[in-house]
């Protein structure tokens, strides 16, 4: 990762068949979490050699209260949420972090997942 104190944080997960729905996502991309850092990465895998497609910096995260990133999942609604352990200050409960993947992985808000199942 290009930047030190990066600690990569459940790396072998990626956009998967959970996330099946409205959204067309083909389980290209790997969200890269890091503890130490605050940071996210999102990798394209897509191609022979994987590439750096998005890095959501700490501070994106410090404004809506949340630090150190943890484990994620993709919904079928085309949002992730990642679990957060904490507050930028390091103490208080985590939340959740939540992107919009549609819209290039931006960052939508924290704490709230629309989901949407369909049982036939």
């Amino acid at each position: 990762m290009p930047h030190l104190g990066d600690e990569l944080r459940h790396s072998g997960c990626n956009v998967c068949s959970s996330s099946l729905g409205p959204q067309d996502l083909r389980g290209d991309k790997l969200v890269l979490t890091c503890l130490l850092s605050d940071r996210v990465y999102i990798v394209d895998i897509s191609k022979e050699a994987p590439a750096l497609q998005k890095t959501i910096q700490a501070e994106s995260l410090y404004k809506l209260g949340l630090a150190t990133p943890h484990t994620y999942h993709f919904f079928p609604s085309g949002e992730v949420m990642i679990s957060t352990l904490g507050k930028p200050d390091g103490s208080g409960q985590g939340s959740f972090l939540i992107l919009d993947i549609a819209q290039d992985f931006a960052v939508r808000g924290k704490g709230v997942v629309h989901l949407y199942f369909s049982f036939g």
